[in-house]
């Protein structure tokens, strides 16, 4: 039976906290993704310009990890300090921990809010996991979440899908960072790589949310036929991006290595992996990254799991 809000009810704190989001009416749903759709137009690039003396804080697959993700956002958002903004590289649901109830969901929605109360310092970028209505490859588990605690009638879960399909596939930093879930764009344009980047197609969304190293112990497929990206392709884009670094999610077993001639990391943040480690790492903003030496991957420990 999805929750109702009675008219003289408290709205609910914004950012949401986490803790709170399976009580929610459906209306509040609604009306933090009425201002979601009013705040942020689909888009395929994010560009990071310089910020002097700023760090970014930059996350990998979190999948329902939502207490991690807290943690992360008060490191991130502490008014002091050198970290400026907060990163996300997808797969933020999905795997939802058993106990994690709705965390799919609850991690979804926390993010979110957690954006557009810092549209300038956090940066939600799309993972195959936010892309799978889409590429059906996985049963996506926030919708079923969502129809679960408000209802399939209250369209909350359709809504989400569509959120994330404002989320940008990929970002670049001034200081020289290429940042994706999982690969790039593959195709050479003379006109430069961002000439005709269209999030709408296919081709693109399978090479930027689902490719694997050629390293990696999964290159040999999951499941669409996609050639993994070498050492000399990914050298070469970065050099044509204007790039130095390329930063990615996507792959567990290579979670914290740094690969192809230490200008590749991959960062996997959620205990739903807990034997890969949660990795993170520090992009700095300022000045000009020459390879991984100038960033620091650091493992973290996941926090408690919240008691009900």
């Amino acid at each position: 039976m999805p929750k109702e809000r009675g008219a003289n009810s408290p709205k609910p704190p914004f950012p949401l906290d986490p803790r709170g989001i399976p009580h929610l009416a459906p209306e509040d749903v609604h009306e933090l993704l009425d201002r979601w759709f009013s705040s942020f137009p689909a888009t395929t690039l994010q560009e990071l310009p310089a910020v002097p003396h700023g760090r970014a804080l930059v996350f990998g697959d979190t999948h329902s990890d939502w207490p991690t993700v807290e943690a992360l956002s008060r490191e991130a958002m502490t008014p002091q300090g050198p970290l400026t903004h907060l990163v996300g590289l997808g797969d933020y649901v999905d795997r939802t921990l058993p106990e994690l109830p709705h965390g799919s969901v609850v991690n979804a929605l926390f993010l979110l809010s957690l954006r557009l109360c810092h549209p300038d310092r956090v940066v939600l970028l799309r993972g195959n996991h936010e892309t799978q209505h889409l590429i059906p490859i996985l049963r996506p588990e926030a919708v079923d979440e969502s129809d679960e605690l408000w209802g399939r009638e209250s369209g909350v879960g359709r809504r989400i899908e569509q959120a994330f399909d404002r989320l940008p596939l990929m970002a670049t930093t001034e200081s020289g960072g290429y940042l994706a879930h999982a690969g790039f764009p593959r195709e050479r344009n003379p006109k430069g790589w961002k000439t005709h980047l269209d999030a709408r197609s296919l081709k693109l969304l399978e090479e930027v949310v689902w490719n694997d190293l050629e390293v990696s112990s999964f290159s040999g497929g999951r499941g669409l036929e996609i050639s993994p990206i070498s050492q000399a392709e990914t050298l070469e884009f970065l050099s044509q991006a204007g790039c130095s670094v390329f930063l990615r999610g996507h792959d567990p077993t290579e979670a914290g290595k740094a690969r192809y001639d230490n200008r590749v990391l991959t960062l996997h943040t959620s205990r739903v992996y807990d034997w890969a480690g949660l990795h993170v790492a520090e992009l700095p903003l300022d000045g000009r990254v020459r390879d991984l030496r100038d960033v620091r991957c650091r493992r973290i420990e996941p926090p408690p799991i919240p008691t009900p």
